[in-house]
């Protein structure tokens, strides 16, 4: 019985741990066609020139590996247009519904995301 206690209880530890590393954020706003959201997230602001945009790339881990994300801001300041800034975030994360101006193959188009910015900035 203890033995089955211990285990479960290191098992939840294990969820909530992995569940910390995406900084995910049951506090911050996500209804209507949000996915996900994620608090106080690193990523790095790059130029896409599919979009004609800058984004922000982070990566999430679990307990696979790690894999690139790409944020398409509905509003980013011009301050924050500089490709390779280094910045934390808080956003609430969509499903893509933009449409590329050419193809663009090095991108896995399901790693997209349109997102709705509740804060940024650029030291951390």
């Amino acid at each position: 019985m203890k033995k089955s206690f211990f285990l479960t209880a290191i098992a939840t530890l294990f969820v909530l741990s992995a569940c910390n590393k995406l900084n995910t954020d049951p506090q911050m706003d996500c209804s209507g066609n949000c996915i996900f959201a994620l608090a106080k997230a690193k990523g790095t602001i790059t130029y896409m020139q599919c979009f004609d945009r800058f984004a922000i790339k982070a990566m999430l881990s679990d307990e696979v590996g790690a894999s690139p994300i790409y944020g398409l801001p509905d509003e980013l300041d011009s301050q924050f247009e500089v490709e390779g800034l280094e910045v934390e975030f808080s956003a609430s994360f969509r499903s893509n519904q933009l449409t590329p101006s050419f193809p663009d193959s090095t991108i896995e188009m399901g790693s997209l995301f349109q997102i709705e910015l509740a804060e940024i900035g650029s030291s951390y």
